[in-house]
């Protein structure tokens, strides 16, 4: 018969011995998620570098090496190139909606405005991907639209800046992303791009902004964060 001490003892390291495993198997889980969480925002990172430089054709290799991850780990997360390009595409549609929460808080309404619409600007010009995924009937795979939550983050900041005379009343949120997206896609092949576009958009912003007596509406160049001419 055991000794019911020895016994006790015994059942008790048994148990502390199950508690630590337990214990090491969810340091190792929160390590993993953690690990994952890391590698995840390295390759979409590396992929809005490639994604810039060279389109929607960036490949899941080319995205690995600049991640510095193998290609296996990359394909885990993302399976094909078009889950990539469309979380690429929707990060970047969430902080387009984080700034117009921002900018809703701006002293300066007209200012605010201006400065969400070069982030919008910046957006379309980084890729004809990303650019044709804020038309109307861009949508993500998921059937998502993108022009749809872009543009409703957005239409605060227009009726803030209407409010003070800053902008037409009858303009849109809509209005102004669809002005930009168009005018990105239109000029995309010229040879200067970036320079024309931003010439146009602010011949656009000139005509919605009208000018009080004695003002002058800035252009792109003079507005804190826009993209500048070449």
């Amino acid at each position: 018969m055991k000794d019911p001490a020895t016994f006790g003892v015994a059942w008790r390291q048994r148990v502390e011995e199950k508690i630590m495993s337990r214990d090491d198997t969810r340091q190792t889980e929160r390590s993993l998620r953690v690990d994952a969480a890391r590698n995840r925002e390295r390759i979409l990172e590396a992929a809005r570098h490639e994604v810039a430089r060279s389109g929607a054709d960036t490949s899941l290799e080319q995205v690995a090496r600049r991640a510095g991850l193998g290609s296996a780990t990359v394909r885990r997360r993302f399976p094909n190139r078009r889950s990539l390009l469309e979380a690429v595409q929707w990060d970047q549609v969430m902080a387009l909606c984080a700034e117009a929460a921002d900018q809703a808080r701006a002293a300066d309404p007209h200012q605010a405005l201006r400065s969400w619409l070069a982030s919008v600007t910046r957006y379309v010009t980084s890729s004809s991907a990303m650019a044709a995924s804020l038309t109307p009937l861009g949508r993500t795979e998921r059937g998502e639209s993108c022009f749809a939550k872009v543009a409703a983050a957005g239409q605060p900041l227009v009726e803030r800046a209407a409010a003070v005379g800053a902008v037409h009343p009858g303009a849109t949120a809509a209005d102004l992303i669809t002005v930009v997206t168009g005018i990105v896609l239109v000029t995309r092949d010229e040879p200067d791009a970036d320079s024309r576009a931003q010439q146009l958009i602010d011949l656009a912003w000139a005509g919605l902004m009208p000018a009080r007596t004695g003002q002058r509406i800035p252009t792109g160049n003079q507005v804190e964060g826009s993209p500048g001419r070449h």
